[in-house]
């Protein structure tokens, strides 16, 4: 390997252009798509249970598919994007994700759907990590945190896109998977035209393809700028490509405190967010005011992402993270107290607000804890990790429903949000303005 500590000064030097900006939305992209999975599922599942004469624990593992599958594709493109680069993971995730969720809508039975799902979240789980490594490595440091913020500010679009298909196509599910499969075959054409990380040709002490790169993003960007290549860079010890070295001593704390922070975000977010339609159809509102609420619940999203994108390059990365996993957890707990309607949609409003802006600040802190090498792994470590409280959360919020109340759930849901920010205060670092290794 090789270093690329000079390659630090000139991409902070680089002016930000229409190239990070086209990287900035394909990237997104697939944090859309990702978004899309995690509802059309919440909305088709209970016509899967009467069509199929599913029991509630078969249903349970269905909807559990895809993120076993995301668990795996973590792990999986985290360690082939290290190892041979970001371009072609970047362009086979989304591919994957769109061939089986277009194939979801021919499954003939139970199985072979949930096969199915779990491909589909194989490439969905390396989405959310590829094209966090790809947009990362690319943008100045300065600009950095509020990019990757912006990045998963994505993550509404499909949730609204998803209410919305739900809302015209179902009760006809199988239509529904298919033409989910479309926009990302149209996304994975458009990612042929991405280039190559910098910071991964450097590591690999690729100069000319370097060079070449280099001078394609300026010209895209219009930007003209004078830089120099050492002709021969400095050599470094070779990295073992392994997930091992995470848990060295260099970096064995930092791979601690995010992942317990991953398992504190995913635990609560996704043991609220599959449940949320049947939280609102059981207490008795129609399928209009079901819709319009789930996407209420998706617009206040947005303002949730801007705010986090100004506050971890003003406050930092940490602050931020700490200040919006207490409120989330905070507003979980209010939910689950109230009873009239406008009560229940302030609150749970807020708590989108909050948690969905730690989501998008924990998407600028993870990657700027690893070095190039690494960087890949950290986030599949993460995120992998993370998804394994993905899976189970769904069962353990609908059997504390069950068997005591919707209060009791949230405030076990909501309590892993401020054990997150606990977690982190305790071992987390501040990154901010760190150059990448």
């Amino acid at each position: 390997m090789h270093s690329t500590k000079y390659l630090s000064k000139i991409m902070d030097e680089m002016p930000i252009g229409p190239y990070h900006k086209k990287l900035l939305a394909i990237s997104g992209a697939g944090f859309s798509f990702t978004s899309m999975e995690v509802f059309v599922i919440a909305f088709t599942l209970p016509l899967l249970i009467s069509s199929w004469n599913l029991d509630p624990a078969a249903a349970g593992f269905l909807g559990s598919a895809s993120l076993l599958g995301m668990l795996i594709g973590s792990y999986l493109w985290g360690y082939i994007s290290d190892r041979w680069g970001r371009k072609a993971s970047f362009e086979l995730t989304i591919l994957f994700y769109s061939i089986f969720t277009g194939l979801s809508a021919f499954a003939p039975n139970y199985e072979v759907l949930f096969l199915l799902r779990l491909l589909t979240g194989v490439g969905l789980g390396g989405c959310l990590t590829v094209d966090t490594a790809m947009l990362s490595e690319n943008i100045p440091s300065k600009h950095r945190g509020r990019y990757m913020v912006l990045l998963d500010a994505f993550w509404p679009f499909g949730q609204i896109l998803a209410t919305a298909l739900a809302f015209f196509i179902l009760p006809d599910w199988r239509m529904l998977f298919l033409v989910a499969a479309f926009p990302a075959l149209f996304v994975a054409l458009l990612r042929r035209f991405v280039y190559e990380t910098p910071f991964f040709l450097a590591k690999q002490g690729r100069m000319d393809e370097l060079k070449k790169t280099l001078d394609k993003i300026l010209i895209q960007n219009k930007t003209p700028m004078q830089y120099s290549l050492p002709a021969k860079p400095e050599e470094e010890k070779e990295g073992t490509h392994s997930y091992l070295e995470l848990f060295g001593r260099k970096f064995r704390k930092d791979s601690l405190a995010i992942a317990l922070l991953w398992i504190s975000l995913n635990f609560g977010y996704y043991g609220i967010f599959i449940w949320l339609p049947g939280i609102f159809a059981s207490l008795g509102y129609s399928s209009i005011e079901l819709y319009t609420y789930i996407l209420i619940t998706a617009v206040v999203q947005f303002p949730g992402y801007f705010s986090a994108a100004y506050l971890v390059d003003k406050i930092g990365r940490k602050k931020t993270l700490l200040l919006y996993l207490f409120l989330s957890g905070i507003f979980a707990l209010s939910f689950g107290m109230v009873h009239d309607t406008l009560s229940m949609l302030i609150t749970i409003s807020l708590m989108s607000f909050f948690c969905l802006g730690a989501w998008g600040a924990v998407y600028a802190y993870t990657p700027e804890l690893f070095p190039t090498h690494l960087r890949a792994k950290g986030m599949g470590w993460a995120d992998g990790t993370g998804k394994i409280a993905a899976i189970f959360s769904p069962q353990i919020a609908g059997i504390l429903m069950a068997q005591y109340s919707l209060f009791i759930a949230l405030l076990v849901l909501g309590g892993s949000f401020v054990l997150g920010a606990v977690s982190l205060f305790i071992l987390g670092r501040e990154t901010k303005g760190e150059a990448f290794e």
